[in-house]
């Protein structure tokens, strides 16, 4: 089995409280992106994961497709698997890398071996292993509330806008920068604001871990100015970062624009 798993923006993001459990109730808008690793799964004696082109610095049992499988076998009767995963997304850059390999991974073994988990069952299976992982299965543009498994469709078209991916060498860690963030309330809910003309999201449109996240690494607003003064409609950090993204009418110049990783499509 392969797959491609692709990685996501957030078209802004609201911190709205923290919850009694600990996690945080959010607000935003999820757009898939056509950025993807390279997922190869095949049966084994044993589970075994092995990981190109970044070093994710974890143990393999510590790995989200690990946990994803060890979910599984306590339901159903499944192999182990090695599984093969060329990282393209790159890591801590609030892209959702690892919460869209872990939903691919369920996906692939589902349709495989008959399981017939629903939709809906394979979001609550991974509701808990990271909040932007049922996003991923069904993998269309929504919003996001609740702890991100509360998904609702959304009309967005893209088409013939250009993305711009720029990821400096720094990462920020989710918790430190979910540690940062000060909750508040917004009049006007995303989901309104996100219809409005993209020239106008500017400064209409947040993300809330962006004063946070700027603050512990200043380059992003420098790179958040480059990408404004090279010709982008409307810029902001995806996630909680450390990835800053560019959304604009013709392919951007960045040549000028330091980084550690930089990407570019069109929608």
């Amino acid at each position: 089995m392969i797959c491609f798993p692709n990685a996501k923006i957030n078209l802004g993001l609201r911190i709205l409280q923290k919850r009694d459990d600990g996690f945080h109730d959010i607000e935003s808008c999820i757009m898939p992106i056509p950025l993807c690793d390279v997922l190869e799964i095949q049966e084994s004696e044993q589970f075994k994961i092995e990981v190109f082109g970044a070093d994710l610095g974890v143990n393999p049992k510590d790995n989200i497709i690990y946990k994803t499988w060890e979910k599984l076998i306590e339901s159903f009767d499944i192999p182990a698997f090695e599984v093969k995963l060329i990282k393209n997304i790159p890591p801590w850059s609030g892209l959702g890398g690892g919460s869209s390999d872990a939903a691919f991974f369920l996906k692939e073994v589902n349709a495989a071996y008959e399981l017939d988990i629903t939709d809906d069952g394979m979001e609550m299976y991974l509701e808990s292993l990271g909040s932007d992982c049922p996003f991923f299965v069904g993998n269309r543009v929504a919003m996001v509330y609740s702890k991100g498994e509360e998904l609702e469709g959304i009309e967005l078209d893209l088409s013939g806008f250009h993305l711009t991916i720029i990821k400096p060498y720094l990462n920020i860690p989710t918790q430190e920068a979910y540690e940062q963030i000060v909750p508040h309330f917004h009049e006007t809910a995303l989901s309104e604001l996100i219809k409005m003309p993209i020239a106008s999201w500017k400064n209409n449109i947040f993300n809330d871990f962006e004063e946070a996240v700027v603050a512990q690494m200043p380059e992003l607003n420098s790179i958040k100015g480059l990408l404004y003064g090279s010709g982008a409609d409307y810029v902001s950090l995806s996630g909680s970062g450390s990835a800053i993204y560019a959304l604009s009418v013709d392919k951007l110049d960045v040549s000028g624009v330091g980084g550690g990783f930089v990407w570019q499509a069109e929608f």
